[in-house]
């Protein structure tokens, strides 16, 4: 889907699902503000923590010593290549109410001069829980493996916001392309 630079005024091309990104031509950061309506607007966001020269950094020092990264994975850290990109989740919350029935069994053994006792008590056991599950994030982008953006986890939820288009200025940026109702299969899984 073709936008129209409003710096540059160029023809940039972007996926349909984009919402924020740069212009091919002078390289401004754009955000497509028609594509965060309606359901397609999050009602919250995690802004970055980091600035890019300390995500760099970081990666940097992580990089440090490893001679078998590959030579273009240097050299785009080493150039400051490295844009932030906002993914989008959907959180999930749900009440779980949990029964177990057993048998318990508590055994106690002793001896004296002629002989070994064992003493066996047997326990009946119920136990009832509650249990609430709070905000699990599902990665709600087909683009994004959802085995690498869980491993980011766990997400400080104290530094969420609610959403504000001004925080995607800079960034790149997409809108949800997998629904809430598909996400749930993987919540469950995850629970």
């Amino acid at each position: 889907i073709a936008y129209i630079c409003p710096d540059c005024g160029g023809r940039v091309l972007t996926e349909p699902n984009t919402t924020a990104t740069f212009c091919v031509y002078c390289h401004n950061p754009t955000v497509i503000a028609s594509r965060l309506t309606g359901e397609y607007r999050p009602a919250y966001l995690l802004p970055f923590q980091y600035t890019k020269e300390q995500a760099v950094q970081s990666v940097k020092k992580l990089a440090r010593g490893k001679i078998f990264l590959p030579k273009r994975f240097r050299e785009i850290i080493d150039q400051g290549e490295v844009e932030g990109l906002y993914v989008p989740y959907w959180l999930f919350s749900e009440d779980y109410k949990a029964q177990l029935t057993a048998q318990g069994k508590n055994y106690r053994i002793w001896r004296d001069s002629n002989y070994e006792y064992t003493k066996t008590d047997v326990y009946h056991v119920e136990r009832h829980a509650f249990i609430p599950i709070q905000k699990i994030p599902v990665d709600a982008s087909m683009r994004m493996d959802d085995t690498l953006m869980e491993a980011i986890e766990p997400f400080d939820y104290s530094k969420m916001r609610p959403f504000s288009m001004e925080y995607l200025s800079g960034y790149f940026a997409e809108t949800f392309d997998v629904d809430a109702a598909s996400s749930a299969q993987r919540f469950e899984t995850r629970v």
